[in-house]
């Protein structure tokens, strides 16, 4: 038995959504050590919504819990292949837990009087953020960002908004709302936008609290009109 001394390591989602990356990460065997978050124990794993047999929802990181299980699966890792350094990755890990913990705190308390409130989402993306927080969405314009909704798709949804009295419906910063516009005019819903991915921040070690913060504000600022006061 040899043991294999890897000099880096990969973390990614998973195929369901970095579908580009497979055969980039063929090229790095031997070299790197790779981690499939979507397949590490304790990541909890919601269904795709729209009857997509076998297959889960790869934005596992917009619930918090699961953010907590990536931070203990890196600093592990991380340990593994650089001991020198392991108590440093394990006080970083604890301290980060500890945030996130608080932060999913600040986050409930924030959203409760979004509960209940209907919205549609563009893109099928916030399922774990939905149900970590209790937050209603009644559908969304297309099932994934590469399929663009045809006019019977558009028809059904834009007779939910009428039927649920839909709030808002959200748009993400890479997706061109204009057929979002068309679905909603005279409906009296609201259009906004949420972005699962955080494009517009800046990268460092605070930017994934500023990710769910800004999501959070965004789909208060535009459900105010239906909150109670």
């Amino acid at each position: 038995f040899r043991r294999v001394l890897f000099r880096s390591v990969v973390f990614w989602i998973g195929p369901d959504l970095e579908t580009f990356l497979p055969k980039l990460l063929g090229s790095l065997a031997g070299q790197a050590r790779i981690v499939t978050v979507m397949d590490e124990p304790g990541i909890a794993l919601l269904p795709v919504r729209g009857g997509a047999p076998g297959s889960f929802d790869p934005h596992v990181w917009l619930d918090p819990r699961n953010a907590r299980r990536i931070v203990a699966v890196a600093a592990a890792t991380l340990s593994e292949i650089d001991p020198d350094n392991a108590d440093a990755y394990r006080v970083n890990a604890a301290r980060l837990d500890r945030e996130l913990d608080e932060l999913e705190r600040e986050l409930a308390a924030k959203l409760t009087p979004a509960r209940g409130v209907p919205f549609i989402v563009f893109h099928d993306a916030y399922s774990y953020f939905e149900a970590r927080f209790g937050l209603t969405t009644m559908g969304a314009f297309a099932l994934s960002p590469g399929t663009a909704p045809g006019a019977r798709r558009i028809a059904e949804l834009r007779a939910r908004l009428v039927e649920s009295a839909a709030a808002c419906v959200f748009v993400e910063p890479q997706f061109e709302p204009a057929v979002v516009k068309a679905a909603v005019a005279g409906t009296g819903a609201r259009i906004a936008i949420l972005d699962p991915l955080g494009a517009g921040l800046p990268a460092g070690a605070a930017v994934y609290g500023q990710l769910m913060r800004t999501m959070a504000d965004s789909l208060l600022a535009c459900l105010s009109g239906k909150l109670d006061p």
